[in-house]
């Protein structure tokens, strides 16, 4: 009798409750009905995922320092993504910009070339040159983009010195832009600062120089005028007010100009004695971030 002989071994495992010894008593994996988990072992370490009224799936650990993450149907185990921080890339030259992968919105400030300081006449007698007005300055926020398409920079140059031997006018900054390449945008320009003018024969430069200015972008802003030095002897130096627009240094030793200080500011003026040319200007500067 198979089905005595069976229940007689039963009896063996059963407790003096009555209660059977599951480890000893049982055999074969508990279905997913019977709440178990329709497998007979599980792997150390393992999550244990549900599923349906078949047996429990399972997911690994990984690698160290993985991720429980949901790929939008189950749970997997992966490394994440981490995040980047504020990514840039600044153009002080002409170029392209390819939209990242992933990226779909920049901001974009974009500054214009500074104006130079201008020349003073040969007269031994010190003359002030008024410094040269900064780079207009525009930012603008770019959303709706595609990937891997394009944006056209243009990076303006500082304007060039005035010459000696005269009220010689310097050279007004380039004009910094970003226009549509594959990609159609709204063209922000960011214009370049007036160059100043020279100091006559008879005294000081009397005339300042116009900042530039900015259209196109969310936010446009003028870059501040360069000052002739009526009043003092040194020509202050106007600068973009914002981002790398810096103005140039307000004074400078016998004979020459100061340079401007950061992108798109004016060259400073100067305390001359004896002929002697302006300074150039700063050159503009375009930068993406994202």
């Amino acid at each position: 009798m198979t089905q005595a002989f069976n229940l007689a071994q039963f009896a063996n495992n059963v407790n003096s409750s009555g209660q059977a010894a599951a480890g000893t008593s049982l055999t074969g994996a508990v279905p997913v009905a019977n709440g178990g988990t329709g497998s007979t072992t599980l792997t150390a370490n393992n999550v244990i995922l549900g599923n349906g009224t078949s047996a429990v799936q399972v997911v690994a650990p990984g690698a160290s320092g993985n991720f429980l993450t949901s790929n939008g149907t189950t749970w997997v185990s992966s490394t994440g993504t981490s995040y980047p921080g504020i990514r840039a890339q600044a153009f002080t030259a002409n170029g392209t910009f390819t939209i990242p992968a992933n990226i779909t919105a920049v901001k974009v400030t974009v500054v214009g070339g500074g104006g130079g300081s201008g020349g003073n006449n040969t007269s031994a007698c010190p003359r002030g040159l008024g410094g040269g007005g900064g780079g207009g300055s525009g930012v603008v926020y770019l959303t709706g983009l595609t990937p891997s398409a394009t944006i056209a920079v243009t990076v303006g140059a500082g304007g060039t010195a005035g010459a000696s031997g005269g009220a010689t006018v310097a050279g007004t900054g380039g004009s910094s832009i970003i226009a549509s390449g594959t990609q159609t945008i709204t063209t922000c320009t960011a214009t370049g600062g007036v160059g100043s003018l020279g100091a006559a024969q008879a005294g000081f430069s009397t005339a300042n120089a116009a900042g530039g200015t900015s259209t196109g972008g969310t936010i446009n802003m003028s870059g501040q005028q360069g000052n002739s030095p009526a009043g003092n002897l040194y020509g202050a130096a106007g600068g973009s007010p914002i981002f790398y627009g810096a103005g140039g240094a307000t004074k400078a030793v016998a004979g020459t100009g100061n340079t401007a200080v950061g992108y798109g500011g004016g060259a400073g003026g100067s305390f001359i004695a004896g002929a002697s040319v302006g300074v150039a200007g700063a050159g503009g500067i375009v930068v993406f971030e994202w």
